[in-house]
C-alpha cells in the first residue's frame, strides 16, 4: 500500500541557503510513513496497546536535487518485505506536478522494539497484516555497513534537550542528521547518505560528533561519553 501526501515548503523549513536540509528530508519520510500507520490503525495509540514500536535501523537517501523555499511536494512512502527480524520500506520526494520524476529516492530498514522490556522482539504476522507490500525502488541499494573512517577529530558536545525528544523519550531519528550535517562544508556536493542508529540517546545526554572527511565522503559519528555510537552517518559527493 502506498500512502501520500501533498505539502509546501515553508520559510520555516529552510536552511540560510533558502533549501531543504538532510535534516528536515528525514523529517517528511517519518512524517509520511506515520501519517501510513495512523490511516491503517497501528499508530501511537495502537503501539501504547500492544506495548510494541517500530524503531528505525538504518537510511539510505539518494538525493537527485534540491527542495527550495516554496516548492510544492509530493511524499511518498510504502512497506516492500518484512521477515522475522526486521521490515524494510521505501520513499520518495518530487515535485506534486510530476511525481514520478524523483529527487529524492531513499530505503529504510525497521525493528520491532518492547516497550515494556526495551527489547527487540520478533516480528509476527498480526505486527504487518495492515501493510499491502509493494515493489520496491529501483535504486542501487547499499549491501555493506558504513565503513568506518582511519582518523576523526572530535567536535564539541551537543544536550539532547526535551525539544529533541519523541514520543519514546529518545531523541528523534532526525535529530542525529540535523547535527551530522553542520560539519560538511558544502552540501550541494552530496549526491547519497546513510545512517546506522546503534544506541538511543535520552534526555540529558551528551551528544559528541567525530567528524572525518576522506574519499570524497564525510563519515561522522555521534558517540556518548563512554564512547559508544549513538548514530553512525556518511554523506558521499559522489
Amino acid at each position: 500500500m502506498r500512502t501520500d501526501f501533498k505539502s509546501r515548503v515553508r520559510f520555516s523549513e529552510v536552511d540560510a541557503d533558502c533549501k531543504l536540509s538532510f535534516g528536515k528530508i528525514i523529517d517528511y519520510l517519518q512524517d509520511c510513513s506515520n501519517l501510513q500507520s495512523e490511516m491503517l490503525g497501528v499508530g501511537v495509540e495502537h503501539q501504547e496497546e500492544t506495548n510494541k514500536a517500530w524503531i528505525l535501523s538504518s537510511w539510505q537517501v539518494e538525493v537527485k536535487g534540491e527542495i527550495k523555499n516554496g516548492d510544492n511536494i509530493e511524499v511518498a512512502t510504502w512497506a516492500y518485505s518484512f521477515n522475522r527480524a526486521c521490515g524494510k520500506r521505501n520513499y520518495t520526494i518530487a515535485m506534486a506536478d510530476s511525481p514520478k520524476d524523483y529527487i529524492i529516492e531513499a530505503d529504510s530498514m525497521w525493528v520491532l522494539l518492547n516497550v515494556n522490556t526495551g527489547m527487540l522482539t520478533k516480528v509476527e504476522d498480526s505486527d504487518t497484516e495492515k501493510y499491502e507490500l509493494e515493489e520496491p525502488l529501483d535504486m542501487n541499494y547499499s549491501k555493506k555497513k558504513i565503513a568506518k573512517a582511519s582518523e576523526y577529530e572530535r567536535k564539541d558536545e551537543h544536550i539532547v534537550y526535551n525539544y529533541h525528544l519523541d514520543i519514546n523519550r529518545h531523541m528523534n531519528n532526525a535529530w542525529y542528521v540535523k547535527i551530522a550535517e553542520e560539519y560538511i562544508e558544502d552540501k550541494s556536493k552530496i549526491k547519497s547518505f546513510r545512517v546506522e542508529y546503534k544506541k538511543s540517546a535520552k534526555l540529558g545526554n551528551k551528544v559528541i560528533p567525530y567528524v572525518a572527511y576522506e574519499d570524497d565522503r564525510y563519515v561522522i559519528e555521534l558517540r556518548n561519553e563512554e564512547n559508544e555510537v549513538y548514530a553512525i552517518t556518511e554523506f558521499n559527493e559522489n
